[in-house]
């Protein structure tokens, strides 16, 4: 009976010469199905691996560069342990996909031609995640309408648990799948997640014969009608609730947002001011030095014409017609004075 809920076996994974993983940010490609991707990848399937963010998360501009580099190497060096090419990488701003009609035709327009694509579940707590998951049932079911024949979809779990009806046996590539995680030094610094899917994928053994020892879980979509009907880990969720959910999820999401605009525009407002005091300073400053260069001239002039002063004086007192002229000065300031 509890083999309804959960697989007490292994699959085969489904025959697939195309393969494309999207990832929302480097790393989830290999912490959600690396070990699939190294079986797949021994099978001769051609991978195609599509990091969806620049994985900077709320880093300042002058940082973000840096960041994304970084992580876009680190997802490049876990891609060649497996054997993998290196992705390609879109650059959307972390934490910035939104499910929509663009984004779901941009993930359909990477699904032609594909037999087989790996994505997050829309159950994913991580917006990005749950955007993306949600963007690929919608274009696997645009993809339906028209006639065309689907690709077979494979969620898999990174932050959120699913409740898989699909279980992979990747023993014979876990040393691989943990090499490739280790290479994700930046991320390892903030949070042992090499540790936590290494659990996770172990757990996943639980129903499972001993000898597999570690095991990856996937929620295989047979029906794309019914697509957003992915069980969770209590129940299995309608597209209702999973709307609902989404809804008040993209609802403060954007409140966060707008107040994050508002305060971006106060900062710059706050910038301009201080942009606006430090020029009338600067023109203060200079109009203060211009000043002080004008009075030194003016007393370097003041000195110098005192000091041609005191010469005339001086030369006046030692005049010999200075000296014989006294006595008629001083009897005209004596006349003045009875006056």
């Amino acid at each position: 009976m509890e083999n309804w809920f959960i697989p007490y076996q292994t699959s085969e994974l489904p025959p697939a010469q195309k393969v494309l993983i999207l990832a929302p940010h480097p790393d989830d490609e290999i912490f959600g199905c690396g070990g699939a991707a190294a079986l797949l990848q021994q099978r001769g399937a051609t991978i195609e691996v599509v990091v969806l963010t620049d994985g900077a998360g709320f880093s300042a501009d002058e940082q973000r560069q840096a960041i994304t580099q970084t992580r876009q190497a680190e997802t490049n060096a876990a891609l060649a342990i497996l054997r993998l090419k290196p992705a390609q990488f879109w650059g959307i701003p972390d934490r910035s996909l939104v499910y929509d009609e663009a984004f779901a035709h941009r993930i359909e327009s990477q699904l032609q031609g594909v037999d087989l694509v790996f994505a997050p579940s829309p159950t994913e707590v991580h917006p990005d995640h749950a955007a993306t998951g949600r963007a690929v049932v919608s274009a696997v079911q645009s993809i339906a309408r028209q006639g065309i024949r689907t690709p077979g979809v494979m969620f898999y779990e990174v932050g959120t648990p699913l409740v898989p009806n699909f279980l992979l046996d990747i023993t014979p590539v876990w040393t691989s799948k943990k090499q490739a995680m280790q290479c994700f030094g930046s991320q390892q610094a903030a949070q042992d997640y090499a540790r936590h899917i290494e659990g996770l994928n172990a757990f996943r053994t639980y129903t499972l014969d001993a000898e597999v020892k570690y095991a990856e879980g996937f929620f295989l979509l047979d029906d794309v009608d019914e697509a957003l009907r992915v069980p969770t880990r209590m129940h299995q969720r309608t597209q209702q609730a999973l709307d609902d959910l989404l809804a008040v999820a993209e609802a403060t999401a954007a409140k966060l947002d707008k107040q994050l605009v508002l305060r971006e525009q106060l900062i710059a407002e706050q910038g301009a001011q201080l942009l606006q005091i430090s020029q009338a300073n600067k023109q203060l400053e200079a109009a203060l030095d211009q000043q002080n260069r004008r009075y030194e001239k003016d007393v370097a002039e003041l000195r110098a014409a005192m000091k041609a002063l005191e010469q005339v004086h001086q030369s006046l007192l030692n005049s010999r017609s200075w000296r014989l002229t006294r006595p008629l000065r001083w009897i005209s300031e004596l006349l003045s004075r009875r006056r």
